[in-house]
């Protein structure tokens, strides 16, 4: 499976690791350069910053209807997972390794991620069923990681137009696991807790439409906020964790993505010590 990839997405692969990142901050935080401890530019991000995206005509634009029916799998997600799914999702092949690590994982809990990895497809290892669904149907996945990268403002509408059917047909509200708000026309999804996040399972097209039982689920056990700063203490559901420093979150009112280093103002934690990993 491996070789098919690489020989269907590998030139692919290459624009996409080019342009992602530039595509998915909104030209509003261009300003802010994230810096490391000592107030130097981060190297991956310095050229990133300097030099425009350009080529983004060279993945097919789709229609608004293409792009909900693409977003529906993952559209209900807490705004915390959603953030980092979009994003992992313009890495396909880096998706399929985590999925085969994760399956050495069981058998060998010291290994550790590749550190060439994505931050987004390292703290979606926190998220195993999420990245079984985007390793079952790599398709889908590097469709949608295709629509993030050249139709972010469609892709962050159309999971708004999404959230706003299912909440219509009465099929997304707060329950025990996750507070639904709507403030001026934007629907976002917290969990209750705020270290904790259960990751919902439903059908696209019958969250959608009212139905007279539960269409809703979610999987039994909680997963860690990938960014929370645990302590050295804490100890994790599943004995091992992989946070990152980075925090991705997801602009309602601009239809857009951000991507905040902890030396960001805008980072959840900023000011707090770093996060802890494993």
């Amino acid at each position: 499976m491996k070789n098919r990839l690489n020989a269907k997405y590998g030139l692919a692969r290459t624009f996409l690791t080019s342009f992602a990142w530039l595509a998915l901050v909104p030209a509003a935080a261009l300003a802010q350069v994230p810096v490391d401890e000592n107030g130097e530019v981060i190297g991956a991000f310095e050229e990133q910053y300097s030099e425009p995206a350009t080529g983004n005509e060279e993945i097919p634009l789709l229609s608004t209807d293409e792009i909900e029916e693409l977003v529906g799998p993952i559209a209900l997600y807490p705004d915390d997972l959603l953030a980092i799914v979009l994003p992992a999702a313009a890495y396909p092949l880096q998706i399929v390794d985590a999925a085969r690590f994760l399956e050495a994982l069981e058998k060998d809990a010291s290994l550790e991620p590749d550190p060439e990895w994505d931050d987004s497809v390292v703290a979606l290892l926190n998220y195993p069923e999420v990245i079984e669904l985007l390793n079952e149907d790599i398709d889908w996945t590097w469709r949608l990681g295709e629509a993030v990268v050249s139709q972010q403002s469609d892709v962050v509408g159309a999971i708004e137009t999404f959230r706003d059917r299912a909440y219509t047909a009465g099929n997304l509200k707060s329950d025990s696991y996750q507070n639904v708000a709507r403030n001026e026309g934007v629907i976002e999804i917290s969990p209750v807790a705020e270290d904790v996040i259960y990751v919902p399972y439903y059908e696209p097209e019958r969250v959608v439409v009212y139905q007279p039982r539960p269409v809703y689920y979610y999987y039994p056990r909680p997963y860690p906020v990938y960014y929370y700063p645990y302590s050295s203490a804490h100890a994790f559901n599943r004995g091992y964790f992989w946070g990152v420093t980075t925090a991705f979150t997801i602009g309602w009112y601009s239809d857009s993505l951000s991507v905040f280093h902890h030396s960001y103002y805008g980072h959840p934690y900023y000011g707090r010590h770093r996060l802890r990993r494993r």
